[in-house]
């Protein structure tokens, strides 16, 4: 349904990356920081150190599980979530689809594909303090190969981006294809 969207007065970034057993080209990660550090710019706090002016608009979750971003969400109101990872196929009975490969919690080092569904969800949880109302990021850009590709036809189901917008997140940015293309 139609709903009239608040933008806070100043934006609260949620940087997350993740690529389980360090398969990010070199620099990649920084680089990201670096453009996000740029954009942030006109909300730094010049009143505190070079290296801390940002610190109060920008959240970076380095190798990053669903669980720690469900965490992050819970404890914190981010305008705008911005996600760095591989894009990864995985079956889902007949189908094919894609999710994001994110550390596994439970095996360090390697991938866990984490389906739209699961990405809303803990991009979308109850807030840990009471009286708060759910997290509800307005903007969310991926950065990884086929997260606005829904794979095969057959079955229900579409991409991450699609699941992301059924979870009421206004503002979905994602690939059809892989980056290289």
């Amino acid at each position: 349904a139609e709903r009239t969207l608040t933008w806070p007065q100043q934006p609260r970034v949620l940087f997350i990356s993740a690529f389980p057993g360090n398969s990010a080209p070199q620099g990649l990660v920084q680089r990201h920081l670096g453009i996000l550090h740029q954009l942030l710019d006109p909300w730094a706090d010049y009143s505190q150190p070079k290296e801390s002016r940002l610190k109060h608009l920008i959240t970076h979750l380095d190798n990053a599980t669903s669980d720690d971003i469900a965490q992050a969400c819970a404890s914190e109101q981010y305008s705008h979530v911005h996600i760095l990872a591989h894009g990864k196929e995985y079956r889902d009975g007949f189908d094919f689809r894609y999710g994001l490969a994110l550390e596994n919690r439970l095996a360090p080092g390697t991938s866990d594909v984490v389906s739209g569904e699961r990405l809303a969800t803990a991009l979308r949880p109850m807030q840990s303090q009471p009286g708060r109302q759910g997290s509800r990021p307005l903007v969310v850009t991926l950065a990884s190969c086929d997260s606005g590709n829904q794979g095969s036809v057959y079955g229900l189901g579409g991409s991450v981006a699609h699941a992301l917008h059924q979870a009421e997140i206004p503002i979905v940015i994602a690939s059809q294809f892989p980056l290289s293309v």
